[in-house]
């Protein structure tokens, strides 16, 4: 701060736009290498699309009945008041 409080204008400027101008050199060069090692068929890509479909094979989709069907059948085998009570409260 001391330092830019000693240059004229013109120069600040000139240090503002230059800082600027190497933020974005710096951001287009790190950007390019991402999106050149992240392509249609990549290795990231096949291990990426590898993984979704292993957690697809064991996971429920989200409005499948598999998820409601233990709580259902607790409540059908409840033997008491207390027990419904419990079985409803897990399904709030």
């Amino acid at each position: 701060m001391a330092l830019t409080k000693r240059l004229s204008i013109r120069l600040r400027l000139q240090l503002l736009i230059g800082v600027a101008c190497g933020a974005l050199l710096i951001f287009a060069a790190l950007s390019f290498f991402i999106m050149s090692k992240v392509r249609v068929g990549s290795q990231i890509e096949q291990e990426k699309s590898l993984a979704a479909s292993v957690a697809a094979d064991y996971e429920n989709p989200p409005m499948s009945p598999l998820n409601s069907y233990p709580i259902a059948s607790r409540t059908l085998t409840a033997n008491s008041a207390d027990e419904l009570r419990v079985a409803e409260a897990k399904v709030h």
